[in-house]
């Protein structure tokens, strides 16, 4: 079920633009907001969105705070959640961000990439290899930062029209499914983030189905903004 609001919905910190309208879902009985983008001065920190201590595992299998892992480079990151290793649409959804790093856009420049996964260190590695992604890979097993995001999971949101649809459009795209590599949570579905060189939430996405991957040309527009 889907609608929009004009302010902020869901429990995360800071306050929206009350300007920008953002497309909403309902996940476990609450509103919480689908795509949120925070105005200058009233944007949360990356640490008290995602949690100062929220663990993940780069290829190495070390074990990092993410909030770490994204603070202090001084450059805009773009974080993108995978749904899983062998995901066909998660396949897509980085060659997707390659391509459009590698076509050097003026938006993608000075802009680092990261992406997380919800698998083992060993996959995100193999994934990494295999898919050759101009960014940083690093998985988090146990799903802890999906949580602290309030990211959508669930049977419905991965079978359904929509999730078919994009499903098919990738099938084309030449984005295998991998089978053999198998998934902590097969329900549990992505989402991305937009972090201003300070460390400030500029855009939080929310996927509501599978595949349903923050539109090209509103993260574009994000980036220009920063």
């Amino acid at each position: 079920m889907v609608g929009f609001v004009s302010s902020f919905v869901g429990g995360g910190s800071g306050s929206v633009d009350k300007r920008r309208r953002v497309r909403c879902s309902r996940s476990k009985g609450n509103w919480v907001a689908k795509t949120t983008l925070y105005s200058s001065g009233r944007a949360p920190s990356f640490s008290e969105t995602v949690g100062a201590e929220t663990p993940v595992y780069d290829v190495e299998g070390k074990k990092l705070a993410l909030a770490d892992v994204v603070s202090g480079r001084g450059k805009t990151t773009v974080v993108s959640w995978l749904r899983h290793y062998g995901c066909s649409l998660c396949r897509k959804q980085v060659a997707d961000l390659s391509r459009l790093k590698e076509a050097g856009l003026d938006e993608m420049k000075d802009v680092d990439l990261i992406a997380i996964g919800s698998g083992t260190a060993e996959q995100g590695a193999d994934f990494l290899k295999e898919v050759e992604f101009p960014g940083e890979i690093y998985s988090d097993p146990q799903r802890k930062t999906y949580q602290a995001l309030n990211f959508t999971k669930g049977v419905l949101s991965t079978f359904n029209l929509g999730g078919l649809q994009k499903l098919s459009e990738s099938f084309v795209g030449g984005n295998k499914q991998r089978f053999e590599i198998l998934p902590t949570d097969p329900f549990q579905q992505g989402g991305c983030l937009v972090i201003s060189p300070s460390n400030d939430v500029v855009l939080l996405h929310r996927d509501d189905f599978a595949g349903d991957h923050v539109e090209e040309s509103k993260l574009l527009e994000v980036l220009r903004s920063v």
